[in-house]
This record gives C-alpha cells, structure tokens and sequence, in this order.
C-alpha cells in the first residue's frame, strides 16, 4: 500500500468529482474500471491549496499537472492481528437504498449512521466506540447529471477481527461515493 499526500489548487476544488479525474493522472497505465486508489479532500486554506489524502494499490507518480502536487508518498506493509485494537478514521456516505428508484438517500439520525458503520465493517471489525466528527455536504457535476452527497467524517476505535479482509477493505474503500472523495479508513495503534 502507498499513503500519499496531494496539494491541489482551491481553483480545482469546486466539483469534488473532478479530484477525482486528476488523481487518476497518477495512474496513467490503469484502466479506468480499475481504480486503484481511494481518497479523502480536505477544503481548502487560506494559501489557496487543499489537501488530499491518498491510499493506493499502486504507487503513485507526479501528474504533471500544476493543479496537482505530489508531497509525499510512502509505502508500508500493514500487519494487523486478529484482536488487535486500533483508532480509525473514515470518511464515507452513509446511505439507504429506496426501493422502487435505485436511488440513494442519506442517512440522518446518529443512531442510523452508527448502525450503517457497525453493518458495513461487520465481517471484518468490531466497533467499540464510534462517534461522528462531523458532516459535509459536497456537490457534485457528472456529465449531465448533478447532486450533492453528505459525507460523515467518523473516529472511533475498534477490535480486528479479520486482518486480511480488513486490509482489503482499507484498499477498497468503505460504501458509496468513492469517486467523491468517501470511504477512506485510516487505522493506527490504540
């Protein structure tokens, strides 16, 4: 795995879908139905930049564009035991389904989302604390079509109960909305 860190002009921020398209340029040789990589955005400062947070299967190369810089990437190995506590992070897009559209809707009360996280990390985790840190809303243009998802910014801790599959699901992401920026899990030593 390689964690890396962007720092993206505010100019190129205003469509979270867009990071996305950039990102990729650090992937040249991938097919694009193969996304290599999961991300979190941070707003931008008051220097005109924003950050970007990058785990990737792959490691990344410098895009050559001048929107997006490369600060740093490093690779590591992780190495989780089953029973092994670690905090966590996660940004991601606690969703239901509605039934009849296939369309998704977000999640509102606290004790929803909680259910949403413990159900989705279920098979691989067990959730001892998790609180909400916080909300955003980001809007979105894709082609024709656009709309806003509501990203919940989680911390907590938590007992592995599957290293491998846990380590996959690092790589992968956790629910929805990946290519906005959502499903980014961050775990460290409790």
């Amino acid at each position: 795995m390689h964690l890396s860190e962007w720092e993206l002009s505010a100019k190129n921020t205003v469509n979270v879908y867009s990071i996305h398209k950039y990102l990729w340029a650090a992937f040249q040789k991938i097919p694009q139905e193969k996304r290599p990589f999961v991300f979190r955005f941070d707003k931008a400062t008051k220097t005109g930049y924003g950050k970007v947070l990058m785990l990737s299967s792959i490691e990344p190369s410098s895009t050559g564009t001048p929107a997006l810089r490369l600060l740093r990437s490093s690779k590591f190995t992780p190495n989780f035991i089953s029973g092994q506590r670690l905090l966590f992070n996660l940004r991601a897009n606690p969703v239901r389904m509605l039934n009849h559209d296939k369309n998704r809707v977000p999640l509102i009360r606290h004790e929803d989302i909680i259910g949403w996280l413990s159900r989705k990390l279920e098979d691989v985790a067990e959730i001892t604390y998790a609180d909400i840190a916080g909300r955003k809303a980001f809007y979105f243009k894709k082609g024709s079509r656009s709309g806003k998802i509501v990203a919940v910014d989680f911390h907590g801790l938590l007992s592995v109960k599957n290293p491998n599959r846990f380590v996959e699901i690092m790589l992968h992401g956790v629910g929805p909305a990946k290519g906005f920026g959502c499903g980014l899990l961050l775990a460290r030593r409790a």
